[in-house]
């Protein structure tokens, strides 16, 4: 009996495995409209966003049931073995889910007139896409096959999102494209940027593990590198001038390259070309057009209105930890935040319409300030700790000389895109929530394989 029971274990997780496979192939083909650019105030339900706009009874998605139907596969696996078997990310999930129930409990003493049960869950599916992403993740077996394969599958789903990117602003009216600093977004939308990210990433942590064997192999990668980071420092987005340095330097701190002479030499050209072209950019400001690309340096300023946002709602968030006596447990999960200080009524893409001059708002886009509101000072703080916790086992296992060169950009480049989500993100948006928390479950997973025999 133990045979049959075995390969009939084997096959649940095999499925499982699938499963997950489509989740991430659907998340790529869809499209997440209420962070969309280019189809911003249409209400039409194509194929593309019906995965996220259908609803079955009112408010169930395609994927509230592909998600549930998964969660019941693995628990049936997990049944089948009779054995839980712990991961060493389990702590911060746990925690996050303890926090979640604290904080819905509270949203109702802290609640106002003008929060709403959307809003509500809105953050509530936010995190239960992430802990239940990470649990079938980390319930499965991580071979070096299965690794490699998934890194490869992540990969050709970014190509894919940028593909569906181009047919998609070819074949939309021009009423409903939305440029910004005179470019029009490179992706579908924001939620889509995730799986960019991990291509970009994983690229360059495959070159500097050395993977490409064949010069022409490494060519090539180095032209994909260098034309989707051309989009990036020279596109829309000025909050990714600070995250790809960011990133770059984390990668550099993990290959020790600060000790190399090519990185030193690298690093010092890149510094004078900088200077170079910041004072281009600084002595031409008035003559550089939209259809420059360096025209999104010439958006930093102090009268920006997005920095001037931002400022506002590092103002407006103390005020309401203050005067609502929430600093320890926060204001409740999902409650909207009040403007004790006026925000700039100019910078209209800042918040969603239904909160154009109502002076309450659900969304912050000052790093962890959400998480902070949903949770108060002192979860938050555990959460973050616990997360960092998790990020350096990881480094620590990296080290270990456990993983193949293709694992371990994985790993790293993971890392990176799970960061932008909790630090830019806020753990927001249930699309990156899920893409996330399967990259995180992905990792538990692969940290708790035992060594090969070659490696013990």
């Amino acid at each position: 009996m133990t045979a049959p029971t075995s390969a009939r274990l084997r096959s649940r997780f095999s499925l499982l495995f699938l499963g997950v496979q489509f989740l991430l192939v659907v998340l790529a083909v869809s499209r997440y409209d209420a962070t969309s650019w280019v189809f911003r105030g249409t209400t039409t339900i194509d194929f593309y966003n019906f995965f996220w706009r259908y609803r079955l009874l009112g408010f169930l998605s395609f994927f509230d049931l592909l998600v549930a139907t998964l969660i019941g596969l693995a628990a049936a696996g997990i049944a089948a073995s009779g054995r839980w078997r712990a991961r060493s990310f389990d702590p911060l999930i746990y925690v996050l889910l303890v926090a979640v129930v604290l904080s819905a409990s509270l949203r109702f003493l802290q609640r106002d007139v003008e929060d709403t049960s959307q809003g509500f869950l809105y953050q509530l599916r936010n995190y239960a896409y992430f802990a239940a992403a990470y649990f079938l993740a980390s319930r499965l077996r991580w071979a070096e096959g299965r690794r490699r394969w998934l890194a490869g599958l992540l990969a050709g789903l970014a190509g894919l999102t940028a593909v569906l990117s181009w047919w998609e602003l070819g074949h939309t009216p021009p009423e409903l494209i939305v440029s910004k600093y005179g470019r029009t977004m490179n992706v579908r939308d924001l939620s889509d940027y995730l799986f960019i990210f991990f291509l970009q990433f994983w690229v360059a942590a495959l070159l500097l593990e050395r993977v490409p064997r064949r010069w022409w192999q490494k060519a090539l990668l180095a032209v994909v590198l260098v034309y989707s980071l051309y989009g990036v420092f020279f596109g829309v987005g000025r909050g990714l001038l600070i995250v790809y340095p960011g990133v770059f330097a984390y990668f550099a701190w993990y290959y020790r390259a600060f000790h190399r002479r090519w990185f030193v030499a690298g690093l010092t050209s890149a510094l004078v070309l900088v200077t170079i072209l910041g004072g281009y950019v600084l002595f031409n400001v008035a003559r550089i057009g939209s259809e420059s690309p360096f025209y999104v340096y010439t958006t930093f300023s102090s009268s920006d209105l997005s920095l001037s946002t931002r400022g506002f709602e590092l103002l407006n968030f103390a005020g309401n930890l203050y005067h609502r006596h929430a600093l320890l447990q926060g204001i409740g999960l999902g409650n909207k935040w009040y403007e004790f200080v006026a925000q700039p009524g100019e910078d209209l893409g800042a918040f969603p319409q239904p909160e154009w001059g109502s002076g309450w708002h659900l969304g912050v886009h000052v790093p962890f300030l959400r998480l902070v509101l949903d949770f108060g000072i002192v979860l938050t703080a555990l959460l973050l700790i616990l997360f960092g916790a998790c990020f350096l086992s990881t480094m620590k296992a990296l080290r270990s000389g456990r993983f193949d060169g293709v694992t371990r950009a994985f790993m790293l480049s993971s890392w990176a895109v799970i960061g932008y989500q909790l630090v830019v993100n806020n753990l927001s948006g249930p699309k990156t929530n899920l893409l996330a928390g399967l990259l995180l479950g992905a990792l538990a997973g692969m940290l708790g394989e035992p060594a090969s025999p070659q490696q013990a």
